[in-house]
């Protein structure tokens, strides 16, 4: 029993993001954060932590302005969001992406 808990977990680790490479190559994030926004946003990665990301978004930006009554600011924000936060994320891996019902298949 514990050797296949065991083996699950191992699974599952070894399956992370690797956030250097996706900062490497474009920085590209797409996530559904709901305490944040309902929507799917296109983030980008600015950093990472044990904790959580550090992204940019010109929505966010634009939602935390009017929330601090401001027209803007000096440096472009940068938002910290915890793991726990993230409903899902997706990032683009090498490769193309096709779509089966377009091509008839």
């Amino acid at each position: 029993m514990w050797s296949t808990i065991f083996r699950r977990v191992k699974e599952r680790l070894l399956f992370v993001i690797d956030f250097q490479a996706v900062m490497e190559q474009n920085g590209t994030l797409i996530a559904h954060i709901p305490s944040l926004d309902n929507r799917v946003l296109g983030l980008k990665l600015r950093g990472f932590d044990a904790g959580g990301i550090w992204v940019e978004n010109q929505h966010l930006t634009d939602m935390f302005l009017e929330t601090i009554g401001e027209p803007g600011l000096p440096a472009q924000p940068v938002f910290f969001v915890p793991y726990s936060a993230i409903r899902f994320a997706v990032v683009m891996a090498e490769g193309q992406s096709l779509s089966a019902a377009k091509l008839g298949l």
